[in-house]
């Protein structure tokens, strides 16, 4: 008889995930179940994962480091396992900024600030290497992941899922990728049946959220408009 699915939460920090082995190298992060070096050799066994999860977590180590974090994560996923990983998405970022899109200039609003460069809070909440798609799916494809799939979101994880961050920006930020461990199909995980009913909900929700940001934007431009002439900047 099969046993239970391991999936595994990378950089837990405050998101712990039901249903996870939530790992941070913070003992005090709420709910931990290992305490762990992530860029490190994790502690489970070759081919013992069926998901892993890592959202906003690779962008806080150094470009030299991902390389083998990458390799590291692919060794504990069994072959056609899969990998959920969220990144800052510089493209995204850059257009947004060479837009100069409201919300982001207009003071004391600083977005941009933690969306590139860290919020800043400790130590460990600094951005030390950055992500495009062709780039994150050359480094996923050489570390051993075949099939690589960029997502709006991962929906299966719901509620704490740190891959959809459009606030206050009016779009997404999060560079998403889904990769198979070796050389295997892409499956579609997909919520669980029980979360189905939840999902809907979320959409519509997400829905909402969209619609309120796209109306704080507005606001947001009109005042960084009349800041802006104020300073004699147009």
């Amino acid at each position: 008889m099969p046993g239970k699915p391991l999936r595994i939460n990378l950089g837990s920090g405050e998101a712990y995930l039901e249903g996870f082995v939530n790992v941070d190298a913070l003992p005090d992060a709420p709910g931990v179940d290992v305490i762990a070096d992530i860029s490190d050799d994790l502690p489970f066994e070759t081919g013992s994962a069926d998901l892993i999860y890592a959202a906003h977590l690779l962008e806080h180590f150094p470009t030299d480091a991902v390389p083998g974090m990458l390799a590291e994560w692919r060794r504990v996923l069994k072959d056609g396992g899969q990998l959920l990983v969220a990144v800052p998405d510089i493209e995204a970022i850059s257009q947004i900024i060479a837009e100069r899109r409201p919300g982001w200039f207009t003071p004391p609003h600083e977005p941009w600030i933690g969306a590139i460069y860290g919020g800043q809070k400790d130590e460990y909440d600094f951005h030390k290497t950055g992500f495009t798609a062709p780039w994150l799916a050359y480094l996923l494809n050489q570390a051993g992941f075949g099939a690589v799939k960029r997502e709006e979101r991962f929906r299966e994880i719901n509620l704490r899922d740190a891959s959809f961050s459009p606030l206050p920006f009016g779009t997404n930020i999060s560079l998403n990728m889904r990769a198979t461990a070796g050389d295997g199909p892409m499956v579609d995980l997909g919520p669980d049946p029980g979360t189905r009913a939840f999902d809907l909900v979320d959409r519509a929700l997400t829905t909402g959220l969209m619609v309120s940001t796209a109306a704080r934007a507005r606001i947001m431009e009109r005042r960084r408009r009349r800041i802006e002439r104020g300073m004699g900047w147009r």
